[in-house]
């Protein structure tokens, strides 16, 4: 590139790219600074995208933060760019920047599932779990699996949606039963106070093989809510022999035992 009259710009960014591929990220990111700098041709996306690419795996990803502003500028109705700059924002744990390019791409073309789910993550890292739920919501496609309801009905609960997260709970386990889904269902009725029909959903998970003694110690608590003391103390004595339950387990059976 350097001694040809030409200067033909593919050239040197396939010099970029092989320094990357040889893992030598700071003589890539020199190479993608100069092109994206806009004095050898027009800075292409390709190109900016190597010097994320590199900033990042140098771990120091600020160091594109001019070059990826100057990028969306320059291409501010061009997804791909907004994509970009998502990408590198969540590289440096920015992840509210990174929920506003990504909902950017949205405005420009149609997310993916896989990106509704990645946009939902974000806004649940953020604490915003309704808007997560949205997102959850719009990703659910026909090969919606056991652990895409229950990301959306864990954000349903935190957005204190809980008649939506039993609605939503009802058709996942009519499709599929797992012992997450049905703790959750446990943990919603029990949470509306319902614990009635929450002992009956962990007496479910303990008979699908609940190796955690949650499942018992959850009937315990039931059986306290309730006022039935022997059940109460049956499932809390079972629930004392896991290590994790146990200390749990003896509180609540002195408090069973005051019944």
């Amino acid at each position: 590139f350097r001694t040809s009259p030409e200067r033909p710009v593919q050239t040197y960014y396939f010099a970029g790219a092989s320094y990357l591929m040889a893992d030598l990220p700071a003589e890539a990111f020199a190479i993608f600074s100069e092109l994206v700098a806009g004095e050898i041709g027009s800075p292409q996306l390709a190109w900016y995208q190597g010097l994320i690419v590199a900033a990042a795996r140098m771990e120091q990803p600020e160091r594109a933060d001019a070059e990826v502003a100057r990028m969306t500028a320059s291409f501010p109705e061009d997804p791909e760019a907004w994509y970009l700059k998502y990408q590198h924002e969540a590289g440096k744990r920015d992840f509210r920047e990174a929920a506003v390019a990504l909902n950017m791409v949205g405005y420009l073309r149609p997310l993916t599932e896989a990106e509704q789910k990645q946009l939902g993550d974000l806004y649940l890292v953020l604490g915003v779990p309704w808007l997560a739920s949205k997102r959850y919501t719009a990703a659910m496609g026909r090969d919606a699996t056991a652990a895409d309801y229950e990301r959306l009905v864990s954000s349903l609960v935190a957005a204190h949606e809980a008649e939506a997260a039993l609605n939503v709970l009802g058709r996942a386990l009519v499709e599929t039963e797992t012992p997450r889904l049905v703790s959750l269902l446990g943990d919603i009725h029990y949470l509306r106070g319902d614990y009635e029909a929450a002992k009956v959903a962990f007496a479910r998970l303990a008979r699908m093989g609940d190796d955690t003694g949650r499942a018992d110690l959850m009937q315990g608590y039931c059986a306290l809510e309730l006022g039935d003391k022997e059940a109460a103390l049956t499932h809390l004595a079972r629930a004392s022999a896991y290590e994790d339950q146990a200390d749990l387990a003896q509180l609540l059976m002195q408090r069973a035992m005051r019944l």
